[in-house]
């Protein structure tokens, strides 16, 4: 799937729901993808998990195991498709859930370190 076509698909898709989307999240997300060969199990992925999220709400941690939240109203959603792992920080703005940020998790078994990722989210957050 070219870059383009990843593209309308995303934004098709985050169109039809209650999502604000910080417009470098799309980009950070894409430049993971791309070229990854696993563009479509990422979307179907990301359609799965977006559509629970736009379900469930700030209750999403509580019945998925890929969200959680991180501290001061920023969530994180995983998406792990073939040893490919990505992390969408997340938050809510009534009646908004807003995709902040987008980010490649590195492998193993350490728990991901958002440190260095939460004030930029938050900054984001704030822009809105």
């Amino acid at each position: 799937m070219n870059k383009e076509k990843a593209l309308r698909l995303l934004k098709q898709l985050l169109s039809q729901s209650n999502f604000v989307v910080y417009p470098k999240m799309i980009e950070e997300l894409l430049a993971i993808i791309a070229k990854s060969g696993v563009e479509k199990k990422v979307f179907t992925t990301l359609i799965s998990r977006l559509e629970f999220l736009s379900n469930h709400k700030q209750q999403a941690q509580l019945h998925h195991k890929e969200f959680e939240h991180i501290g001061d109203g920023i969530y994180s959603m995983h998406i792990d498709v073939n040893q490919l792992n990505i992390r969408i920080l997340y938050s809510f703005k009534d009646p908004d859930t807003v995709l902040l940020l987008a980010f490649f998790e590195r492998g193993g078994k350490n728990h991901t370190d958002y440190t260095p990722k939460i004030p930029e989210a938050k900054r984001r957050l704030r822009e809105f």
